[in-house]
Parts: C-alpha cells; structure tokens; sequence
C-alpha cells in the first residue's frame, strides 16, 4: 500500500482507497474458494493417486539433496583438493 500511494498509483481518497481494499478482499475470497474446491477435490481422488504423488515429492526431495550435496562439495572440499 505504501509504495503505491508513494507512486501515486494509489490516491488516498476514500472512495478509492475502499475500492482498492475490498478488490483486495474479493480477490482473497475468490483465491480461497479456489483453493478450497481444488483441496476437496484432490482429496476424494487421492487414493487413486497416492503412488504417483509420493514418488514426484521423493523425487523431488531427492534432487534437492543432491543439489545440497553439490553445493556443500564446492563450499567445503573444492578449495582443500585445489
């Protein structure tokens, strides 16, 4: 909010700046309702897909430590053996 009055984006006007907040209310509702139908719906069909999701997050998980692993070798050992 501050960078977009100090932008002048944003006048502090009343009528405007109540626009403003209740788009920002619509828009988190809006957001929240999404999220809420698209939970209730993974959460029926989750059994059907229960395997396939615990191998992309282990998968996931996996190239992250190795990426750690990468970046723990170049910070620690690289100047040791050079």
């Amino acid at each position: 909010n501050k960078v977009l009055l100090e932008r002048n984006i944003l006048s502090e006007n009343t009528n405007t700046y109540s626009f403003y907040m209740f788009g920002i209310g619509l828009g988190t509702f809006l957001a929240l309702s999404l999220f809420i139908w698209m939970g209730r719906g993974l959460v029926t069909y989750y059994q059907a897909y229960a395997h396939y999701s615990n191998m992309i997050i282990g998968i996931v998980y996996l190239g992250f430590s190795f990426y750690l692993l990468y970046l723990f070798y170049k910070r620690s050992f690289k100047p040791i053996i050079e």
